[in-house]
């Protein structure tokens, strides 16, 4: 028998931390990390929820968190950008970045709104990271895989914006905006998601990236590059987060309340990625 006692079981479910990020998880296997030293700590393998099975991976007890009420409130909420974020409360801060899995419908209560057109945008935020990260790339195929990457961001967050990574009341706002830079309105002419949205939403992006590129049918070699350029652009957003991130949101006016109340949610049941890729069907026929 070992000497110590392992935290957590074969099969119990648990949240887990990836790239600073909670996300619910279970536990297929467990060993001691040193067969031979049975003072060893335990690693355990885990499953993520809804991810292809060459996403699981060993982990040791400092990952894990038990499946409690309280720690589910934090799941799939990137840690960094919230504790280091801005100086909204913390109420408010919650609202910008929400857990998934929690009760939509939180960002009601408080009625505050992202500022937009947001301060950094997001086209702006890519072509800063990659002016950034390209001069640390050491050949031509690192640059050409930087360049392929910030691409991709761009593309799917224009793609999953209105469909995935707005609350039900931040959809009244959407419809405003978007008539503006579809209309060519002043000061919106060659305008889209990408500059006129920003960080706040870009992050509810990478809580659902994993979820998304798990169904892409990458090969493991390239699922794992792609999750460590992920992680290197996350770490840098959350580096540079009081630059991108709005200080204050606004307080609507009782008519926009009134007819954001009046706005049908587009929610659907299912995943993130049911959600988009359902959508995108629905638009191709119409």
């Amino acid at each position: 028998m070992p000497l110590n006692h392992p935290v957590y079981h074969k099969d119990e479910t648990v949240l887990c931390f990836h790239h600073d990020i909670l996300y619910e998880a279970k536990i297929i296997a467990l060993r001691l990390s040193d067969p031979e030293d049975r003072k060893s700590p335990y690693e355990y393998r885990v499953h993520y929820k809804g991810w292809k099975h060459t996403w699981d991976d060993w982990v040791f007890q400092d990952r894990l968190r038990k499946a409690t009420e309280d720690n589910k409130e934090l799941a799939a909420t990137p840690q960094q950008l919230l504790t280091r974020g801005s100086n909204i409360g913390s109420d408010d801060r919650q609202s910008s970045i929400p857990a998934r899995g929690t009760k939509r419908g939180r960002d009601t209560e408080i009625e505050k709104l992202v500022p937009l057109p947001a301060k950094g945008p997001v086209s702006t935020i890519l072509d800063h990271y990659f002016e950034e990260e390209k001069p640390k790339r050491a050949s031509a195929s690192d640059i050409d895989v930087l360049e392929e990457v910030v691409a991709g961001i761009r593309e799917y967050f224009e793609k999953s914006l209105s469909k995935i990574l707005l609350y039900q009341f931040e959809r009244q706002q959407y419809q405003m905006i978007s008539n503006k830079w579809e209309s060519g309105a002043e000061g919106y002419v060659d305008k889209g998601p990408c500059e006129v949205y920003g960080a706040e939403h870009l992050a509810r992006l990478f809580a659902s990236l994993p979820e998304l590129i798990a169904q892409t049918g990458l090969s493991q070699q390239a699922t794992q590059r792609l999750r460590e350029e992920l992680s290197k652009f996350s770490m840098w957003l959350s580096k540079h987060s009081d630059r991108y991130f709005s200080a204050k949101y606004d307080a609507p006016s009782k008519e926009y309340i009134d007819k954001a109340k009046g706005v049908n949610s587009q929610d659907a049941p299912g995943t993130a990625t049911a959600r988009l890729f359902e959508m995108d069907k629905q638009e191709k026929s119409d």
